[in-house]
């Protein structure tokens, strides 16, 4: 559906610069509370967060699965006992994403709107 040209960059691929700047959209299936941190900061030292914002600077769009980056989704956290500011935190990260132009989903949706962004754009 998306194509036969798709590049998977991980952490241990070399910079991307020639397959980001041909990219029609970058999809980060895993978005971890790490990584949504850095971007929100503009913080670049890692391969998904310098890969993300490298995306956003070329006005590429970002979809991204947000469910790891979600204090929700924790099952080692007790939501009740997160303090509320700290958990606001963690929030506002995503929020804070969502300004720049990233498109949060779920990872269980994240195929549906990768699709819907090519309907959309094509």
């Amino acid at each position: 559906m998306l194509g036969n040209d798709i590049k998977i960059i991980t952490s241990q691929s070399p910079y991307p610069k020639e397959p980001l700047r041909q990219a029609d959209v970058v999809i980060i299936p895993v978005l971890t509370q790490n990584t949504a941190a850095k971007v929100a900061l503009t913080i670049s030292d890692t391969m998904a967060s310098y890969l993300i914002i490298s995306a956003l600077m070329l006005s590429k769009p970002v979809i991204a699965a947000r469910d790891a980056a979600e204090p929700i989704n924790r099952p080692q956290v007790e939501l009740s006992k997160l303090k509320p500011a700290f958990r606001e935190v963690l929030e506002g990260n995503l929020k804070k994403l969502s300004t720049y132009g990233i498109q949060l989903t779920s990872a269980d949706n994240l195929s549906k709107v990768t699709k819907g962004f090519y309907f959309r754009s094509g």
